[in-house]
């Protein structure tokens, strides 16, 4: 069949992410390659975090040392923990090296325009159930645990406030040899794939149902027992 897989993931699969900006004004030259390197905005060994500075911007002219420098960029982390710890590191880093240079510097987080996403995490209750459920459907072979992703997802609002499970439905078409991502315009959905998710969608969804009942009723009836 055209669908490959249907890869999940019990635990963190996407990050947090904010964006960052700092202006810096001083002596016209300091070395921001100390900015950010491999300790100053380290984590414990099992946490992961990305810093990703992507903006540069000083002056106007090519031949005029500029006054001040904007920075940004995004980081990102796939705990709560580590994304606070991170986003105290990150001014801690960018102030401290712009005083050792006699520069000024001040650090603007994006949380007002562009609030940071959580972390989406499944639920490992629903991972369980999500397994049985799924291999049932797909088969067993066909369910795959898959790395966790940098990007952002609304989902994780929703598992703020109750237990929620993010999937993937694997969609290889073998006559595609080199699929665009799913931002690029060039994207191109395999719909082979639709029966698949929506059989899995319904699945859960009345297995689920079955499922609570059957305990509600079990537990009802030992109510009466005891009475």
């Amino acid at each position: 069949m055209a669908v490959k897989t249907n890869p999940s993931l019990w635990n963190t699969w996407i990050s947090l992410p904010l964006q960052f900006c700092e202006p810096i004004s001083g002596l016209g030259t300091t070395d921001c390659s100390s900015y950010f390197n491999n300790n100053s905005t380290r984590a414990a060994s099992n946490k992961v975090n990305v810093v990703t500075v992507a903006k540069f911007q000083g002056g106007g002219a090519f031949n005029v040392i500029p006054d001040s420098v904007t920075i940004g960029g995004t980081f990102r982390a796939f705990s709560k923990d580590t994304f606070m710890q991170l986003r105290q590191r990150i001014e801690e880093v960018i102030v401290g090296q712009a005083t050792v240079h006699r520069c000024n510097a001040t650090v603007e987080f994006a949380s007002k325009d562009k609030p940071f996403f959580p972390a989406t995490i499944n639920d490992a209750g629903l991972h369980k159930f999500f397994q049985k459920v799924a291999g049932s459907v797909l088969g067993i072979n066909n369910v795959k645990e898959m790395s966790p992703l940098t990007g952002a997802e609304d989902f994780s609002f929703y598992q703020e406030v109750i237990p929620g499970y993010f999937y993937f439905i694997g969609m290889k078409n073998e006559k595609n040899e080199k699929p665009a991502s799913l931002h690029s315009p060039f994207f191109q959905l395999n719909e082979d794939v639709l029966p698949y998710g929506a059989a899995m969608q319904a699945s859960l969804a009345a297995t689920h149902l079955l499922e609570s009942q059957s305990q509600g009723q079990s537990q009802s009836s030992e109510h009466k027992d005891e009475l």
